[in-house]
């Protein structure tokens, strides 16, 4: 026999539960984007974008003596390019201090060149910043070599080391301390000081020449 009551019982819970669960999710299916704060998206995006950064800035991880042989090797890669590039071969080679610069400096010490750069182009009569050449820590160029290359110091987190190593040129040797940091996946200087005839280094100088 059909149940009318029992019928209109089940009737009456299936409404209730319905208004329920729209009352619960106010019409629209939980966890879409209109359930999320306006600005959730956008500081999501932010944060991710920081962290990136921070883990560009910072030095692979790895040992510390792995991190130390790769900063010792890439000071050495540095080196023989510049003696490569200041050795001219039998084709007429000719050195190219942009090229140094671009593959092997850090963006802070590439700005404050090109600023020097602008504010010689007004010079008149006068030499400029550069009256010796950072790359041979000289003037003049001859029997280059890099020797005695020594991470003094490295900070993982920062993403900066301090290597020392023994220049050789025209028969004297210049003991010179590179700063590095690592920028774009790869230990770029950032510094350069001649420690034989000075205490401040390049960048720093540049920087105090623009003032």
């Amino acid at each position: 026999m059909f149940n009318v009551k029992r019928m209109k019982k089940h009737f009456f819970v299936l409404i209730g539960l319905a208004a329920l669960l729209m009352g619960c999710n106010n019409g629209k299916n939980s966890g879409t984007a209109e359930a999320q704060p306006a600005n959730g998206s956008e500081t999501q995006v932010v944060a991710a974008d920081t962290a990136v950064k921070a883990a560009d800035q910072a030095a692979p991880a790895k040992t510390r003596e792995e991190l130390t042989k790769d900063v010792e090797a890439r000071v050495r890669e540095i080196y023989d390019a510049v003696i490569a590039t200041y050795t001219p071969d039998a084709t007429g080679q000719t050195i190219s201090k942009a090229r140094l610069d671009e593959r092997f400096c850090s963006d802070d010490w590439l700005a404050a060149l090109k600023a020097v750069g602008e504010k010689d182009k007004n010079l008149e009569g006068e030499i400029g910043f550069f009256e010796a050449d950072y790359w041979v820590m000289g003037q003049d160029f001859q029997n280059l070599k890099a020797e005695n290359i020594k991470v003094e110091s490295i900070s993982p987190e920062e993403g900066k080391a301090t290597v020392t190593l023994d220049w050789h040129n025209c028969g004297s040797v210049t003991k010179i301390k590179v700063d590095l940091v690592f920028e774009n996946n790869e230990w770029k200087i950032d510094e350069l000081t001649d420690q034989t005839h000075g205490d401040t280094g390049w960048k720093a100088d540049m920087k105090d020449y623009l003032k």
